[in-house]
């Protein structure tokens, strides 16, 4: 499985579920109100990454452009997002992502997404 709630989440979780799901878990575990939530998993998007090839497409379009400029790293952006964008998504791990999204149970919920380090202590308040 490539998901846990909020409450299930503490401190030794950052590295695979992000700085900020692991302190939300540790907060609601000291007994602060927390919404319901569900994290998922960096393996779940590493399993995306993977099938899809991305990682070298990514690197290729970074060598192929060579951005020096404003422009040009908005240029690479852009076909950055477009290689993600194109891909199919897996079966499984569209699954995966419907289950966390029912396991909340709400009618409407929030998505953040972030790299895991954005949230480290060298790089965001604690």
């Amino acid at each position: 499985m490539y998901r846990r709630t909020l409450a299930d989440l503490d401190l030794t979780d950052r590295a695979e579920y992000g700085g900020k799901a692991a302190h939300l878990g540790h907060a609601a575990r000291l007994g602060c109100p927390v919404l319901p939530g569900v994290a998922v998993s960096t393996r779940l998007f590493q399993r995306f990454v993977d099938q899809g090839a991305l990682l070298s497409e990514v690197s290729l379009i970074l060598s192929t452009m060579q951005p020096r400029t404003m422009a040009q790293f908005q240029a690479a952006a852009w076909a950055i997002r477009s290689a993600f964008r194109i891909r199919r998504m897996a079966q499984d791990i569209r699954a995966e992502l419907i289950a966390a999204f029912r396991e909340t149970a709400a009618p409407l919920v929030a998505v953040r997404s972030s790299a895991t380090n954005e949230d480290s202590p060298t790089r965001s308040f604690i």
